[in-house]
């Protein structure tokens, strides 16, 4: 027996699990107080862009989610975001104090472009502990939940998994109007602004729409075509035309937010948006045979 007789040395070594938190939990009392940040990748490249990467910013208080897509995990992209995210703020009056993090080669190091944009905006910055990704369970919890809606709504708008982007950003931005539970008369947008948003322009990603075309081959040509609902941007609705791969952003579009036609491909590879009520045609006119609705 030595001087500790109750230590077990065997069992000590042989078993290491994970110690339950000793330290309070992050409290915030208004909008900036606290803001989770980190880096959530996919394997699946963005369809316009090839991006794997996004970052988000999560504030503790509001709970409002801010989604931004990145060409990679460098400090300078990660910067670049985290800029665009403060200015947000700082447009509805919000001041960032501390923002937490984990320890991602991208963020810590004196010498990071995202430390020198936290020390120049005099934000104070904390992380968890290596190897303990739990200290950030606020931020692994909303990829949990969004990533979660973003399958649900591409599944059942008939879209390939590389459009996963607009469905993703379009299920923070629908997340961020829903009333909070236990507090119907407010969301997290309206916690983080002040004042309570509008949701009229809320329409379902890969839904049927129809944009007004301004540039049609004459008066008597088609007004309008069959588009895929891509989501809303500051400029209007972004409306992919499968047939030519343009995307129309207006915001002169007539929805049918119950159809979700997909993008079809025809038996001679044309790719194009069919809706169920509407004939199946070619370039000239003439039926043709759908082989599958995804591309």
């Amino acid at each position: 027996k030595g001087p500790h007789p109750e230590a077990c040395d065997g069992c000590l070594r042989g078993s290491a699990d994970a110690i339950g938190p000793k330290f309070e939990s992050i409290k915030a009392e208004k909008p900036g107080d606290c803001v989770g940040m980190d880096v959530w990748s996919v394997r699946v490249p963005h369809v316009h862009g090839g991006q794997t990467k996004v970052i988000g910013f999560h504030d503790y208080y509001s709970t409002l989610d801010k989604f931004y897509l990145i060409p990679d995990e460098t400090s300078e992209s990660c910067a670049k975001a985290l800029c665009e995210y403060l200015g947000y703020c700082k447009s509805h009056g919000v001041s960032v104090k501390r923002i937490h993090t984990d320890n991602a080669q991208a963020f810590v190091g004196e010498n990071t472009a995202v430390q020198k944009v936290i020390n120049e905006q005099c934000i104070r910055m904390t992380t968890i502990s290596p190897g303990v990704p739990r200290q950030a369970g606020m931020m692994e919890k909303r990829w949990r939940l969004t990533a979660k809606a973003c399958r649900q709504a591409r599944i059942t708008a008939n879209m390939t998994p590389s459009y996963w982007w607009y469905f993703f950003s379009a299920a923070a931005n629908i997340r961020n109007i829903m009333p909070i539970a236990g507090n119907l008369d407010e969301c997290p947008l309206s916690r983080f602004t002040g004042q309570k948003p509008t949701c009229g322009w809320a329409m379902p990603t890969g839904c049927l729409g129809y944009p007004k075309l301004f540039d049609p081959v004459s008066k008597v040509h088609d007004q309008s075509v069959p588009c895929v609902n891509l989501g809303r941007n500051q400029s209007g609705w972004m409306m992919l035309d499968a047939s030519t791969g343009r995307i129309y952003t207006t915001p002169h579009v007539r929805f049918v937010p119950e159809e979700f036609a997909g993008i079809s491909v025809s038996a001679g590879g044309r790719t194009s948006v069919q809706p169920s009520f509407a004939p199946v045609q070619d370039s000239q006119g003439r039926s043709v045979a759908l082989t599958e609705i995804y591309v």
